[in-house]
């Protein structure tokens, strides 16, 4: 079952960002300006993948796959809502998904310009 994130606005006062553990498949709702904060904490590598339901002229564009190396951190976005939001509009949701095999050791958070 999908997990529905919140994003966490960037505020000019700060923030101090909070990361939850990664489910199956996460989403989040999509306005252009978020980004993913991704954190594996596994010894292996581990890929993380953004879907992309669009297609153009019935073929579908492929998904982002993101390594993040062992023990590290990535930024990944923003994310267009044409390319990546389900129905390819603004406040549409974004899935993500991960290698199962790492699954325990990854911690997400969605953050909004």
């Amino acid at each position: 079952m999908a997990a529905l994130l919140v994003a966490q606005p960037i505020l000019a006062s700060g923030l101090e960002p909070v990361l939850v553990d990664a489910t199956t498949e996460d989403t989040f709702a999509n306005t252009g300006r978020e980004f993913i904060e991704v954190l594996n904490g596994s010894e292996s590598d581990s890929e993380v993948t953004i879907t992309t339901p669009k297609t153009v002229s019935g073929l579908a564009v492929a998904e982002r796959v993101v390594d993040v190396t062992a023990g590290e951190r990535r930024l990944i976005g923003p994310f267009p809502p044409g390319v990546y939001s389900v129905g390819g509009v603004s406040g549409g949701e974004v899935s993500i998904t991960y290698e199962s095999d790492a699954i325990t050791s990854i911690t997400i958070g969605v953050f909004s310009l």
